[in-house]
């Protein structure tokens, strides 16, 4: 049974939302949450990990970088990280409405959820993703 906490990349370009939900994340649940405010921070954290996130929680509305203004890049952001991490499950959420819902999950999102976000199901979400790659590799090893 593995006893590290579970790994968390928070990606939102909102700091009003990313501080306090890495902050409920680390203190309610234990999860060690690294936080991005950007796909290219994102994309350098993903990197440099010294092991893979267990499940990325990504805006769907992000800035591309520092620089830019929002775009709907969130699908495309879960794609690179999948391309480097392929274990590491995807939750995007959006407060734009659902759209892209369908879309995100057949590019393999494990949950798209809309803002305002229940932190409770939030981290239910979290340990059931972490849970499926937990069985997923089990699987593979037999």
């Amino acid at each position: 049974m593995n006893l590290e906490p579970l790994r968390v990349l928070l990606v939102e370009d909102e700091s009003s939302l990313r501080e306090p939900l890495a902050k409920y994340l680390r203190d309610t649940h234990g999860y060690h949450v690294d936080a991005a405010a950007d796909a290219n921070g994102a994309r350098q954290l993903v990197m440099v990990a010294d092991r893979a996130y267990d499940v990325a929680l990504i805006d769907d509305l992000l800035s591309p970088d520092p620089d830019a203004e929002p775009v709907p890049i969130g699908v495309e952001l879960m794609k690179r990280i999948r391309a480097l991490c392929p274990r590491t499950e995807c939750i995007i959420f959006t407060g734009w409405g659902m759209d892209r819902a369908l879309a995100a999950l057949r590019a393999g999102a494990y949950r798209y959820l809309a803002k305002p976000l229940n932190l409770d199901e939030l981290a239910m979400t979290i340990q059931m993703a972490a849970e499926q790659t937990r069985l997923r590799q089990e699987r593979d090893l037999l």
